[in-house]
């Protein structure tokens, strides 16, 4: 497995992978979309493009060239790197991609004298959530209230979403 920095060429690919991981056209793809939560694009390859001007995009594939298996977002405040647009392919969920990826940014984040990971997942998925906190991470009780004024995050199907923070220290 190649862990590898993203560039705006890969912004389409990204884009995909983020948007069938996060809001499938189809149910039952995976365990990790936001089904009856918000639905429309997760994100626009613009977007993709526009984050990389200010953060990292790391991309997980099999070998440098080949489809991209897993990414997130990576930005840096301080002493903690948070991570944001986790996803995994789908097709490609339950062979522990998340937790590799996972991983090598927390390798990179301690090798770069960071202190703590974190993440902010909306509060409705529980599932989701267990599943940070089997890596480690941890509610810091930090709630905030969803986006929904940014129509870029796609159209929110409730009315009671929060984001939720997690951490994970070094």
């Amino acid at each position: 497995m190649t862990l590898i920095d993203a560039d705006t060429h890969d912004a389409e690919e990204i884009a995909t992978l983020v948007n069938a991981a996060y809001r499938p056209r189809e149910r039952g793809q995976g365990w990790t979309d936001e089904q009856g939560l918000v639905e429309g694009d997760r994100i626009l390859p613009a977007a993709v493009v526009q984050a990389l001007a200010c953060d990292r995009f790391v991309l997980l594939r099999d070998s440098p060239g080949s489809p991209i298996l897993a990414c997130a977002r990576v930005s840096m405040a301080e002493d903690t790197v948070h991570l944001s647009t986790l996803a995994v392919d789908p097709a490609e969920q339950g062979r522990g991609l998340g937790t590799i990826l996972i991983k090598r940014v927390e390798d990179w984040a301690r090798e770069s004298g960071m202190r703590s990971l974190s993440l902010s997942v909306i509060e409705q998925r529980e599932t989701l959530i267990a599943w940070y906190e089997r890596r480690g991470f941890v509610a810091t009780g930090e709630v905030e209230p969803f986006p929904y004024d940014n129509p870029a995050v796609g159209r929110p199907l409730r009315e009671d979403l929060a984001l939720v923070t997690l951490q994970k220290r070094l």
